[in-house]
């Protein structure tokens, strides 16, 4: 079968099978693209870290908070860093290869193809090398946002950072794994 259906849409599947399967897919030279021109430099989460307790807004909570709770701001300023580093992302390429096999592995077993509009990528990623993209999935099983980081994957697009519920934080093993992937932990529920 051609992987180019005549409404644009081109099955994944048939990549990873020309490719010469999962193994060969997930080893393959990546090129991301080059913001404004220039290489993007992957920034450590130690560093946005830093720069995120720099910015006047948490400053100010540090600083309320200091006299409320009559303590110092380093003591507050470690507790904010114990805080975001346990939120934030590591994302590292080889953990993503091997989840990629992993999940190419698996996505074959559940779904007969998995079809995408690679016009519509082409643009994405042209739009990716000026600015940021932001991929909004809306099912509730966690299949969509899997499918698109294979797709960003693919088509050399940015990994995405992914909002993951902090409940997978208690899976040790999980929550490491999705950390390394690419996701940063939020709470599903404010105010409870």
């Amino acid at each position: 079968m051609n992987n180019r259906l005549k409404n644009g849409m081109i099955d994944w599947f048939e990549i990873v099978d020309k490719t010469g399967g999962e193994v060969a897919w997930v080893t393959q030279p990546k090129n991301f693209p080059r913001r404004n021109g220039k290489r993007q430099k992957l920034r450590d989460s130690n560093e946005i870290i830093e720069m995120i307790l720099k910015t006047e807004s948490v400053q100010k909570i540090i600083r309320e908070e200091c006299a409320k709770r009559n303590t110092t701001r380093k003591v507050l300023s470690d507790e904010s860093r114990l805080i975001l580093c346990s939120i934030a992302h590591q994302m590292q390429l080889l953990v993503i290869r091997s989840v990629g096999y992993v999940l190419a592995k698996t996505i074959r077993t559940v779904y007969d193809g998995v079809y995408f509009n690679d016009e519509q990528l082409l643009r994405i990623r042209e739009y990716s090398k000026n600015d940021p993209v932001i991929f909004l999935p809306t099912h509730r099983s966690y299949m969509d946002f899997l499918i698109i980081s294979l797709l960003c994957f693919n088509h050399n697009l940015p990994l995405p950072a992914i909002a993951t519920g902090m409940d997978f934080m208690a899976s040790k093993f999980l929550g490491e794994t999705l950390r390394r992937c690419g996701s940063f932990f939020m709470k599903r529920q404010f105010g409870k």
